[in-house]
């Protein structure tokens, strides 16, 4: 009687998916829920600031997460690297170009993604 040869599959366990492919969405899990702490992080700390210096109530709070909510929904596209990246790019500098009275660069530094991580090619 023969000997059936063992083979090696890209589905073990009738899984459906590929060793690579559940490493790269563990990974972006993680990358994820990195980017979620960070981002609640920086709120928590807008919100002391808010409420030490310039006296922001619970309401106040509440309609400052409320428009940021909004503005993130707005220009998170550009986070993609997307079609739109460049246009939402150009766009919130221009907005901080009004604030400020100059490129928002001078005020909070020259950090790009692709500057600083070496994103890309």
């Amino acid at each position: 009687m023969k000997q059936k040869k063992k083979t090696h599959h890209s589905k073990p366990h009738g899984g459906g998916e590929t060793y690579a492919a559940r490493q790269r969405a563990t990974r972006q899990t993680y990358i994820q829920a990195t980017c979620d702490i960070y981002t609640q992080f920086v709120f928590d700390m807008a919100c002391l600031v808010l409420h030490d210096k310039y006296g922001f109530g619970r309401k106040r709070l509440l309609e400052f997460h409320q428009v940021l909510d909004e503005a993130q929904v707005q220009f998170h596209p550009m986070l993609d690297c997307g079609d739109e990246s460049g246009y939402l790019r150009d766009k919130l500098d221009g907005m901080l170009r009004e604030i400020w009275g100059r490129r928002p660069e001078a005020v909070r530094g020259a950090v790009r993604l692709g500057q600083k991580y070496h994103l890309g090619g």
